[in-house]
């Protein structure tokens, strides 16, 4: 199975280390058989790597796409939307993006 994602970064700092190896955490939970790649522009990432998300240099209001191949691809785009969607957990984020929608500007979801 194969599932692809926007998701805009809604945090004030963007994805800088914490978040990163927070994201990468997730990505390195699934099995062997599920690979999750994140892509912003021309740029690609392996999901489970921190440096590679790092040099993606993903800023607040800034879309990437992430996408799972293999048995629980699902899951892990879920569990990715709502870690982004939370804002990392942080408390330096904006308004949430319900899940199944996506936003097409940050003015839509940030002030």
């Amino acid at each position: 199975m194969k599932v692809s994602r926007r998701l805009m970064i809604l945090n004030e700092y963007g994805m800088y280390a914490r978040p990163a190896a927070s994201f990468a955490k997730i990505c390195m939970k699934m099995g062997p058989n599920t690979t999750v790649t994140v892509r912003k522009g021309e740029q690609e990432s392996d999901g489970k790597s921190i440096m590679g998300l790092l040099l993606l240099e993903v800023d607040q209001g800034l879309t990437m796409t992430v996408t799972a191949e293999g048995p629980e691809a699902e899951q892990v785009v879920r569990a990715l939307h709502e870690l982004v969607n939370n804002g990392f957990h942080q408390d330096d984020y904006c308004l949430p993006v319900p899940l199944g929608q996506e936003l097409d500007s940050p003015a839509e979801s940030c002030s």
